[in-house]
């Protein structure tokens, strides 16, 4: 056979490989296709909880608000008794503008893209309006969770139980006392839920330019 014949046999073997490969993408998309952003997150604590977080959207409008929405659930067809431990793993995480709450856990917002390895370098945002906080701050020493339930009992208590989840709209940022939320600046945001355990869970959102 010619070297010229060789030549051409290889040249066309190599443009049907060439098409067999653009045949098998689909039209548009990129090889691997990029990760969609998650609305919904959660992470075992060290006594077997699950902290579970969500948010209503991965991307919102100027001053649209967020929904972020928090709980702590006993995964397992028994009883959990949690003590409590108070050993939050980063700033800010509270549920409304004071500590004051029952629930063991928290949520913050960082402005900027933060994980675990960077958490402790971001200051959380003034998501919350400025108000007077009582002193008083009810003792609690543990929680003991329905099975396969949110519901828990406040220690020391005999009450019945109460949901451990809490849900909030976050708008923007509260500048002092008695003002109205400034919009978030156009950018990536990190929600943080945390617990007293110090269980972290992350999620992003983007705020679109106007």
């Amino acid at each position: 056979m010619k070297t010229s014949s060789i030549f051409g046999l290889v040249t066309a073997l190599s443009v049907v490989a060439v098409l067999a490969i653009s045949v098998s993408l689909p039209r548009g998309q990129a090889s691997p296709s990029a990760p969609q952003s998650s609305t919904s997150a959660h992470q075992a604590a060290s006594n077997g909880l699950l902290l579970q977080l969500s948010i209503s959207s991965s991307m919102v409008g100027p001053g649209q608000p967020l929904l972020v929405s928090i709980d702590s659930f006993n995964p397992f067809a028994v009883n959990l008794n949690a003590t409590a431990a108070k050993s939050w793993a980063a700033q800010g995480l509270k549920t409304g503008s004071c500590y004051s709450s029952v629930y063991p856990f928290g949520v913050a917002v960082y402005q900027g893209s933060y994980a675990a390895g960077n958490i402790s370098q971001g200051k959380p945002l003034q998501v919350f309006p400025i108000v007077p906080c009582p002193l008083f701050i009810r003792l609690v020493t543990g929680y003991y969770f329905n099975p396969e339930s949110s519901n828990a009992i406040v220690l020391p208590g005999t009450g019945a139980a109460i949901p451990m989840s809490a849900s909030l709209n976050v708008t923007g940022t509260f500048p002092g006392k008695g003002g109205s939320a400034q919009p978030f600046p156009p950018g990536i945001y990190t929600v943080v839920g945390g617990d007293e355990w110090g269980t972290l869970v992350f999620l992003q959102f983007r705020v679109l330019p106007a």
